[in-house]
This record gives structure tokens, sequence and C-alpha cells, in this order.
């Protein structure tokens, strides 16, 4: 079964099938320092082509996708089409994880994904004063990348507290 529910944008569930005007779901985004922001999509429905322009009801706001590709490992490929089912990506368009793609003519959203809550914080301080800039920067676009992080200031300690699901080493 390869239909999917969305809302229309009066509330509505819709089915949406593989043959239908085109829908995509982001579901990663990526800050890459040379190229931007870098977001990567599953194609839902219908087509896109280098030049479409989309709409993003998240924001309410129609965009021009001047430059596709597809993903190979670390490489990229331009990509002149993406068909239902292709995995695709865009970059210097800043959206987030979880937003809708679709045609102008047909405006649905897809839900987001429910990203858990986090299990653990951890205190975090630079080693200087002087690179406090340079910290919020990175988180920032830690947070832009992973949803399912989280940054707060512990009110009682004053401490810069990042939490997430878990810890590597």
């Amino acid at each position: 079964k390869n239909e999917k529910m969305a809302n229309t944008l009066d509330n509505n569930l819709v089915e949406v099938k593989p043959d239908d005007p085109f829908s995509a779901i982001i579901f990663k985004t990526i800050v890459d320092p040379f190229l931007g922001t870098i977001n990567v999509f599953k194609v839902i429905s219908g087509s896109i082509e280098q030049g479409q322009d989309v709409y993003v009801p998240n924001i309410d706001q129609t965009i021009k996708i001047n430059l596709l590709f597809t993903l190979m490992g670390k490489m990229q490929f331009p990509a002149q089409r993406l068909n239902a089912g292709d995995i695709g990506m865009f970059s210097k368009i800043n959206l987030e994880t979880g937003f809708t793609l679709c045609d102008p003519k047909r405006k649905i959203v897809f839900d987001k994904v429910k990203i858990p809550l986090p299990t653990m914080y951890l205190a975090i301080e630079p080693e200087q004063k002087k690179d406090e800039d340079k910290m919020s920067q990175a988180l920032a676009k830690m947070l832009l990348e992973d949803p399912s992080l989280e940054i707060k200031r512990n009110s009682e300690t004053a401490q810069l507290l990042i939490g997430g699901q878990g810890l590597t080493e």
C-alpha cells in the first residue's frame, strides 16, 4: 500500500497516492559550510523538476526549486526530475525538517514526525568567554540538523544545558 494521509489547509483528511500531483516531505536538514542549508526530501506523489515552483504550507510561501540533486554517500548528482518514491535534495533554501512541499494547485500538509523528548541533559560552557558566539552558532546549526536536541538554561544553576537521546564517546 503506497498511500499516505495528509490534511488539506481546511483540515480535511485526504489520501495521497503516488500518481497524485506533486507532494514531498523534508526528512533531513544538513548544514554544509560550503553549500549552506541542504534539505533532503522524499517525493510522496507526482514528480518535481528543476525550476519548478512548490508550495510550502508550513510557512505559507511558494518557492522555486532551482537545483535538484540526488545523493549517493557523500556524492551529489544533479537531477532534472524526481518521481514518487525518489529521495532528493536541494540547497540554499532555509526550510526545516518535517516541512511539506506540494503542488500550488493542491495544497496539502503532512503531519510532522513526532520527535521524542530528550532523555539526558549535560551542562555545556565555552572554554573561554570569547568563544560564546562560536558556541551559539554551532548550537544553532546542531538544532537545525537534529530536531530531537534541546537547548535550555537551568534557572536555578544558570547553566546552559543540551538535551538529547543519549551520549556518544
